[in-house]
C-alpha cells in the first residue's frame, strides 16, 4: 500500500455547504472502511450531490428522499450527521484522528490495522507517493 492509498482509505467529507461531495461516489458517511454509500446506484443519479439531500429552506436532511434512495443502514448514517444551518465550506478530514487532522501516528494505526485485516505480514507500505 502506498502512502496515497493510505490517505485515501483514512479519508472522508465533512459536509458542510454539501454542493461539492457525491452522494454516490465520494467517501463522506462516517462508517468505515469505505465511507461510501452502499446502496443501489439509480441510472441517470450518478452525478447525485448531497446537497439534492438536504432541504433548501431550514437546511435539515430530505427525509423522503434519503428514504427512496437509500438502504436503512444508509439512511440511519445520513440522518445521524448533524448539519450546520451556518453554511460552511465541505471539508476533507482524516476520520481516524478526534480533531479529523491527519497525524502520522494515525496512520500508522490505520495502515497496520489494514495489514492486519489483509493477513499479510509483509511491509505494507511504500511511502513513494
Amino acid at each position: 500500500m502506498t502512502a496515497k492509498d493510505l490517505v485515501r482509505a483514512g479519508s472522508r467529507w465533512r459536509i458542510g455547504s454539501s454542493h461539492s461531495v457525491s452522494a454516490w461516489q465520494d467517501p463522506w458517511l462516517p462508517r468505515a472502511p469505505s465511507f461510501r454509500a452502499i446502496t443501489h446506484l439509480l441510472q441517470g443519479e450518478s452525478s447525485l450531490l448531497v446537497y439534492a439531500l438536504i432541504t433548501e429552506t431550514n437546511r435539515e436532511w430530505n427525509v423522503v428522499v434519503i428514504t427512496n434512495l437509500f438502504w436503512p443502514e444508509g439512511q440511519d448514517l445520513i440522518l445521524q450527521i448533524p448539519l450546520s444551518s451556518i453554511t460552511r465550506l465541505d471539508w476533507l478530514l482524516w476520520h481516524y484522528s478526534k480533531n479529523g487532522l491527519f497525524s502520522i501516528r494515525s496512520a500508522y494505526h490505520l495502515a497496520h490495522s489494514l495489514k492486519y485485516h489483509a493477513g499479510t505480514s509483509e511491509g505494507c507500505w511504500n511511502w513513494g507517493l
